[in-house]
C-alpha cells in the first residue's frame, strides 16, 4: 500500500506509548459499551507536512484498534484530538499549549524535528507524555530535558554510522559528502570524526541551500574525484539532488550516491518532484538503491491484522496498490555486483 511504512510506524508508537502509560492485561475483547472512562489523545498535525493525511488516518485505524479491545486500556476510550498548526516556532508553541489546555493525557508528534523542538518544551514543562514518531535530532537524547519523551526512531548521530559501515563493507575508501545547510549541517562533524575509524578519506565536503541552483555545489563535488557521495539532506533534498546530478551526467555506473532519509520515488506528494514523474518509470527503476530501516512490527499478529483492516475500512479507494512506490519495496531491485570498488 502507498502508506504501509507509515501505518505500520503508527501502530508500533501507539502501542507501545499505551503499553508504557497504563500497562497490558490480556483479557478477550470488550463492548465498548462497557468503557465509561473518555481520556483525550492530542495529535500534532503540521499543515505543509506531505503526508498529513496518511498519518491521521493511520492514527484514527490505531485508536479504533485500541478502542475495540479490553487489553490495553479495559475501561477508557482515547478520543484523538488533532491540532493543525503551520510550519513556525510559534504556531507549533502554540498548538501545543492548545493541547495542554484541553487536558490532553499525551501527545503523539510533531513529525519533524524542527517544530517538535518548540512543541516539546512546553510539553516538558507541564510534563505531558510525548511520543515523536520520526524526529531524530540528537537532542532529544537528553533524558534530563526530555524526561517525559518516547521516540520512534534513532537520533541522527547513531544512525550515521550505518551508511558509513556500509560503504566500509564495500571496499571504498575515498567519498565526498554533499551537505544540506537548513536540515542536517549539524552531521558534517559526526561523518568528519567517525569516518577514519571505517577508513574513509573525505576528498570533499560541499554544502548547498535548499531551494537554490545545485550547480555550483554539484560542480564542486564532481571535481574532487570522489566516486563514492553521501548526502546528508531529507528525502525532498536529496531528490532533488539527484534529479540534478543525473542532469549533469553524475548519475552513472561509475558513481554511487548514498543518502540517509532515500528518495522520493512515489508520484502522489511533493508536486512532481519524484523520480518517477520527472524521469519515467524505466529510469528510476534501472538505479539501484540500498536502504536501511527499522523493522516494522510483525504484521503476521492478530492485533496488527485488525488494525490494518480498520485503516483499509477507513482509506476505502485511497488504499491503492503501490508498484510505484518506495525503491525499499517494489522497486529494489539491487545491482551490487555492477557497483565500482573505489
Amino acid at each position: 500500500m502507498r502508506f504501509s511504512h507509515t501505518c505500520k510506524r503508527v501502530w508500533s508508537l501507539l502501542w507501545w506509548m499505551l503499553v508504557i502509560l497504563h500497562g497490558i492485561r490480556a483479557s478477550p475483547p470488550a463492548p465498548l459499551s462497557s468503557k465509561t472512562i473518555h481520556i483525550k489523545l492530542g495529535l500534532m498535525l503540521q499543515a505543509d507536512d506531505p503526508w498529513i493525511h496518511e498519518f491521521s488516518m493511520a492514527m484514527q485505524a490505531a485508536v479504533s484498534n485500541v478502542n475495540s479491545r479490553s487489553d490495553i486500556l479495559p475501561d477508557a476510550m482515547v478520543d484523538l484530538v488533532p491540532f493543525t498548526y503551520q510550519s513556525d516556532a510559534q504556531n507549533a508553541i502554540r498548538a501545543a499549549q492548545n493541547a495542554s489546555d484541553a487536558g490532553v493525557f499525551a501527545i503523539v508528534g510533531p513529525t519533524y524535528s524542527s517544530t517538535a523542538l518548540s512543541t516539546t518544551s512546553v510539553t516538558a514543562l507541564h510534563r505531558i507524555p510525548t511520543c515523536l514518531p520520526y524526529a531524530t535530532n540528537p537532542q532529544f537524547s537528553n533524558r534530563t530535558l526530555y524526561a517525559n519523551l518516547l521516540r520512534m526512531a534513532r537520533p541522527d548521530n547513531f544512525a550515521i554510522t550505518f551508511p558509513l559501515s556500509w560503504i566500509h563493507s564495500m571496499g571504498w575508501t575515498r567519498i565526498a559528502t554533499l551537505t544540506s545547510r537548513s536540515s542536517y549541517s549539524f552531521l558534517r562533524g559526526t561523518v568528519r570524526s567517525n569516518a577514519a575509524s571505517y577508513g574513509l578519506t573525505l576528498l570533499a565536503e560541499v554544502e548547498f541551500d535548499s531551494n537554490s541552483d545545485l550547480t555550483a555545489a554539484l560542480k564542486e563535488i564532481g571535481a574532487s574525484s570522489a566516486r563514492i557521495f553521501l548526502v546528508l539532506a531529507n528525502r525532498e533534498e536529496a531528490t532533488a539532488v539527484w534529479l540534478a546530478a543525473y542532469a549533469a551526467g553524475l548519475v552513472t555506473k561509475d558513481y554511487v550516491w548514498v543518502t540517509i532519509e532515500g528518495v522520493v520515488d512515489y508520484d502522489q506528494t511533493s508536486g512532481g518532484t519524484s523520480i518517477n514523474a520527472s524521469l519515467g518509470h524505466a529510469i528510476a527503476l534501472k538505479n539501484a538503491v540500498y536502504t536501511t530501516m527499522q523493522p516494522d512490527p510483525d504484521s503476521r499478529t492478530t492485533q496488527y491484522q485488525n488494525y490494518e483492516a480498520a485503516l483499509l475500512a477507513q482509506a476505502g479507494s485511497n488504499a491503492v496498490d503501490d508498484r510505484n512506490g518506495y525503491f525499499s519495496q517494489s522497486l529494489l531491485g539491487l545491482r551490487v555486483c555492477n557497483l565500482p570498488r573505489l
